[in-house]
């Protein structure tokens, strides 16, 4: 273990835990402006997802598991929440192998984390990665929380659109029932969990869902 011997540095402290992983201990304040420019930045990258959205489906249309459709479906995994398990995904097997590859020029190339980044930030112009990810989720669970209310014993999904009207419908999906949460930047409900997106009234704007939220009186 090492301390730090200053009462104002960034890292206060490291050791190793019992599982033999390298941890370590930051100054509060140092840790308050991370997490301040974590979301900043993911209000200056945010507004780029609907086109990597329309590029990654572009992108999973293509035959043969080419770079850009291999990359797209590990976005795709990315923007459904699925980011521990693509990261595993990423990660060597005992034999040194990976589990994400694409074909190209008669052979195959392993699919590593900079590939990942890289293809992020073709398909949307900006400096995305797949950590900002992490990021965005939790914020729209905090979306959840402050749009989602309860009434009469239901969950209802409120906005208030820039005409000033009152929408407020179901937040369960009707697809399998997820609660949705609202984007901003698209003015749309969205599913977390499998895609669907609605209008604020509730009609459908995307599928897998098939019906669209039923309205709630506020």
């Amino acid at each position: 273990m090492w301390i730090c011997p200053e009462a104002n540095g960034h890292i206060q402290a490291t050791g190793t835990d019992a599982a033999g992983r390298r941890r370590y201990l930051y100054h509060p304040r140092f840790r308050e402006q991370q997490e301040a420019a974590k979301h900043e930045h993911i209000l200056e990258v945010a507004p780029a997802l609907p086109l990597l959205r329309k590029h990654t489906a572009e992108d999973l249309k293509v035959r043969g598991l080419c770079r850009d459709r291999v990359l797209a479906c590990a976005a795709r995994l990315l923007d459904l929440g699925f980011r521990r398990a693509l990261r595993a995904l990423l990660r060597r097997r005992d034999d040194g192998e990976r589990l994400f590859a694409y074909w190209q020029a008669g052979a195959w190339h392993d699919v590593r984390a900079d590939d990942l980044n890289a293809y992020l930030r073709e398909r949307t112009d900006t400096d995305l990665t797949a950590k900002d990810f992490r990021t965005w989720h939790a914020t729209v669970l905090a979306a959840v929380a402050l749009a989602v209310v309860r009434t009469g014993g239901r969950q209802c999904a409120v906005h208030r659109d820039e005409n000033g009207q009152l929408h407020a419908v179901s937040a369960r999906c009707t697809h399998l029932g997820c609660i949705v949460a609202f984007n901003s930047a698209e003015q749309a409900w969205e599913c977390p969990c499998h895609g669907s997106r609605f209008a604020p009234d509730g009609q459908i704007l995307q599928g897998p869902a098939v019906r669209q939220l039923e309205k709630r009186d506020m």
